[in-house]
């Protein structure tokens, strides 16, 4: 059994993954009989130095960690940075889980947390680029920081419309640039699929009427899993 650890800027997310199945788990929560099974930890993480350091110590020191970057090349999938490893291992691994699960498809691969990235995958392997902007909540907390008079609240996902307060303004308005974002990312370079991952897929996904986008929400963990064999 192996562990499976994405360790973002805001949240940590584990899963244990045995024979094609993945399990969440609370990293502080398992037990020492569940250290016991695992032979393998695999991270990725795109956090501080000291928030990694804080990760290695939770780890049992007799249990093997590997920390996964970004490459040139993996499993036929060519990264197009001059220097790899300055593309986000988060990145990378989302788009190594989209070729596993869409082989030989053109595919928009979106994490939408902390941060919205969208890169572009070509069905021959490719990467082609991508983008990064503010997340929802990270434009609101700019917006209010930057701003001597103006305030927001967390709103309900489920809508987007016009706005008659300031609180809610900052909100809607952050909603649509991330959206307005999306909605051009898919019109510049069309692509078979648009794979949502990470905390805002769901909402993104509802405000989209089309039917290629699909929120695939282990797309990372398929990426990392991919290293276990080749460890």
């Amino acid at each position: 059994m192996q562990l499976l650890i994405d360790q973002g800027n805001s949240r940590t997310k584990a899963k244990l993954y045995h024979q094609g199945e993945f399990a969440s788990v609370a990293m502080t929560e398992l037990t020492a009989d569940q250290w016991l099974q695992i032979d393998l930890v695999l991270i990725a993480s795109v956090a501080s130095a000291e928030q990694q350091q804080q990760l290695q110590h939770i780890i049992p020191p007799t249990v093997p960690v590997r920390w996964l970057r970004s490459s040139a090349h993996a499993f036929d999938i060519t990264n197009s940075y001059p220097l790899p490893e300055k593309l986000g291992v988060d990145r990378w691994l989302a788009m190594l889980g989209a070729a596993l699960l869409y082989p030989a498809q053109s595919v928009l691969v979106i994490d939408a947390g902390t941060a919205v990235t969208m890169d572009w995958l070509d069905a021959d392997g490719m990467h082609a680029g991508g983008w990064i902007l503010a997340g929802l909540q990270t434009q609101q907390r700019i917006l209010v920081s930057a701003t001597a008079q103006v305030d927001a609240d967390v709103l309900p996902m489920q809508t987007l419309e016009p706005a008659t307060s300031t609180a809610a303004a900052v909100a809607e308005g952050a909603k649509a640039a991330v959206l307005g974002a999306v909605q051009q990312a898919i019109s510049l370079r069309p692509v078979e699929r648009v794979l949502l991952t990470g905390g805002d897929s769901a909402f993104i996904k509802q405000q989209l009427n089309n039917s290629a986008v699909l929120v695939e929400p282990k797309l990372i963990f398929y990426g990392l899993a991919r290293f276990i064999d080749n460890n």
